[in-house]
């Protein structure tokens, strides 16, 4: 901020102390639009049922959807909305267990929505200031605090799946319980209840069964006459072993039972049904009236935690170990949504403790927050070493959260173009949207500044005229004429611009060049260039250098430089070469080279060509004709003479011996 007495720039009056720094400024507008981070090798439940790691989202690099909070007025469940996901590099992370079974991965700056605190004598704490929830980072949660989640997460219907029927679902929920196939399949429970449920349903589907005492055996074929009088049995596809079999639920064992994850999208009669043949098979149903499912497969055990989730009733999975060392998974329901999940799925008949899923339940528990949100307690939180985070960008609505798998609320991201890390059209508005937030925060404070600024130096001025002596500020004077002449005229002037009032300058230079105003007015008065001439003289030189012709100059005396450089390099004055820094035999070599110095070594006198060391012609003929061959004149192979003495072998000896 610089005050300004018309176009003259202040320097000597006092400057306010304490002024909020500029950097604080745009961290607490870049705050209000937080950018969280997960790790990639965790989960993310799509709109469609799936559940897809953050990296191969990132990887992938296309859009997809996501759920998000139902913002419709009433509105219980979820929605969905497009986003994309981009990577962040490594980064800190911390490791988040919920009392739901659940373990979260986030960074330290990814904010979760916390609701409350639980004191010493384990009541829930509202935080102060927020009736509902606060966004808090990841690294400032604590054991014992409440996070907020839905307590609906519907991933939607899909047409395709209409040929399940709530009848054919409640056969194949009881099957792959308590069922058998193979050659005779049948379905065995000690319930009568059950049992007659069974049979009403594959009556009302056509499928033919037959009652016995604890069983219900299914007919899927005729016998047929074979060789020596035995009867060949022929299984036919009748409504349930062709649902059976498209599911791909044949010869499966207990460990390897699964839904396929198409069945996460089922109409909510048929996913409530399909849920209910479950549960009456291996569910149980305890004295609190709280509902249990146990399985020897994760994966079925997992379907009905999201599935009773989807119908609006929230839970926890956990894990046993049996004495004989067979691992069992476990889901059990939250007590104050037990009754609306048997309300929702019909009731479950036969099962011990039925009576006891009608009781009140405890005030304590207060998992419940509304009819739209539960909490759940922290019950752990770990930091671990940096590693792969991915971040996740809603592109659709003003809503700044979206839901992770549990129904978790976290908040949105955005990404970061400024930094490259994503392009693109999408991404330049989410820039745009974050310049324009900033500058929606910063252009208030900006103002209060401003006027703070101006009202102090009016102050000053007018005490300098109150005392009515000059004041002396940093060795300047400043009179009582000065005071006179500065009051009530000075505006103040806020650096750096935004880009919006930039490009207005841009616009306002232009317009002005068009008009024919001096260039050096133009940017000095509007740009804000505070040496135009020098700058002119820049640009003058520049266009001079792009000429032809003094192209061509620079590019000769460029070449003509290289080539002095390159000559050089390769050819080096010896007589400035130190003689004594050099060893012995290379200095007598120098010493030879340059002409003097060094002592003469024996030279070997060579014959003429083509005679002997006694002077006679070395090859047999004297006088070779004339156009003799070149063998003549230059003999070579055997019984020629050599032309040249070979030195004598050196003697080596050994003195004293």
């Amino acid at each position: 901020v610089t005050p300004l007495y018309t176009d003259e720039v202040l320097g000597t009056l006092p400057i306010p102390q304490g002024l909020p720094d500029a950097t604080m400024l745009l961290q607490r507008a870049d705050d209000d639009i937080q950018r969280g981070c997960v790790v990639a090798r965790d989960k993310l439940l799509l709109a469609d049922g799936r559940q897809v790691t953050y990296g191969e989202l990132a990887q992938w690099g296309g859009k997809f959807e996501v759920l998000v909070p139902d913002g419709r007025p009433g509105g219980k469940g979820t929605a969905s909305a497009w986003a994309y996901a981009f990577p962040s590099g490594n980064q800190a992370v911390y490791e988040i267990s919920l009392e739901s079974g659940e373990k979260y991965r986030f960074s330290d700056h990814h904010k979760v929505a916390l609701n409350g605190r639980a004191n010493s004598r384990g009541m829930i704490k509202q935080i102060k200031g927020n009736r509902h929830c606060t966004w808090t980072e990841s690294d400032k949660i604590k054991v014992g605090d409440y996070i907020l989640a839905l307590n609906t997460v519907d991933t939607g219907v899909d047409p395709k799946l209409r040929w399940m029927t709530p009848d054919l679902a409640l056969l194949v929920g009881l099957m792959l319980s308590d069922g058998c196939f193979g050659e005779y399949p049948l379905f065995r429970n000690i319930s009568p209840e059950i049992l007659t449920l069974f049979e009403e349903a594959a009556y009302r589907v056509g499928q033919p069964v037959t009652r016995g005492k604890d069983f219900v055996r299914i007919t899927t074929g005729v016998g047929k006459g074979g060789n020596q009088g035995k009867k060949k049995r022929v299984i036919e596809d009748t409504p349930l072993i062709k649902a059976i079999k498209k599911l791909g639920l044949v010869n499966l064992t207990a460990r390897d039972k699964k839904l396929p994850t198409e069945l996460n999208r089922l109409s909510i009669v048929s996913a409530a049904a399909l849920l209910r043949g479950l549960l009456l098979g291996d569910g149980h149903i305890t004295k609190g009236g709280q509902i249990s499912f146990g399985s020897f497969s994760p994966e079925l055990r997992d379907w009905v935690a999201s599935t009773a989730h989807r119908l609006g009733c929230p839970g926890r999975i956990a894990t046993r170990t049996r004495l004989n060392g067979d691992v069992l998974y476990d889901w059990y329901s939250f007590s104050e949504f037990a009754d609306s999940l048997v309300d929702t799925i019909g009731g479950l008949p036969g099962k011990i403790n039925e009576d006891k899923l009608g009781l009140v339940r405890p005030a304590r528990t207060r998992r419940r927050l509304n009819n739209k949100l539960h909490r759940l307690k922290v019950l752990s939180v770990k930091e671990l070493p940096p590693e792969q985070t991915i971040c996740v960008t809603v592109l659709e609505g003003d809503s700044h959260v979206y839901c992770d798998r549990g129904g978790l609320l976290t908040h949105n991201t955005f990404d970061d173009v400024l930094f490259g890390r994503v392009e693109g059209n999408v991404a330049g508005h989410q820039v745009n949207l974050r310049i324009n937030m900033s500058k929606q925060a910063l252009k208030p404070l900006a103002q209060h500044m401003a006027q703070g600024l101006t009202n102090v130096f009016e102050l000053f001025l007018r005490g300098v005229q109150q005392l009515k002596e000059a004041v002396i500020i940093d060795g300047e004077k400043i009179t009582v004429s000065m005071a006179k002449k500065y009051q009530n005229r000075l505006s103040v002037q806020i650096e750096p611009k935004s880009p919006i009032d930039r490009s207005q300058d841009m616009g306002a230079a232009a317009m002005a060049l068009d008009l024919g105003f001096p260039w050096d007015w133009v940017a000095e008065k509007i740009v804000g260039v505070e040496n135009p001439a020098t700058l002119r003289l820049e640009k003058d030189i520049q266009e001079i250098e792009r000429l032809p012709e003094v192209q061509q100059r620079l590019m000769q005396d460029a070449l003509e430089q290289l080539e002095i450089l390159v000559e050089d390099d390769e050819l080096t004055d010896l007589e400035g070469i130190d003689l004594d820094a050099l060893p012995p035999e290379v200095a007598e070599a120098v010493q030879q080279l340059l002409g003097g110095g060094g002592e003469e070594e024996d030279v070997i006198p060579l014959p003429a060509l083509g005679e002997a060391e006694s002077g006679e012609p070395a090859a047999p003929f004297a006088n070779p004709p004339e156009g003799a061959a070149p063998q003549r004149l230059a003999p070579r192979g055997l019984n020629t003479p050599n032309r040249q003495k070979e030195p004598g072998a050196a003697e080596v000896g050994f003195e004293g011996f």
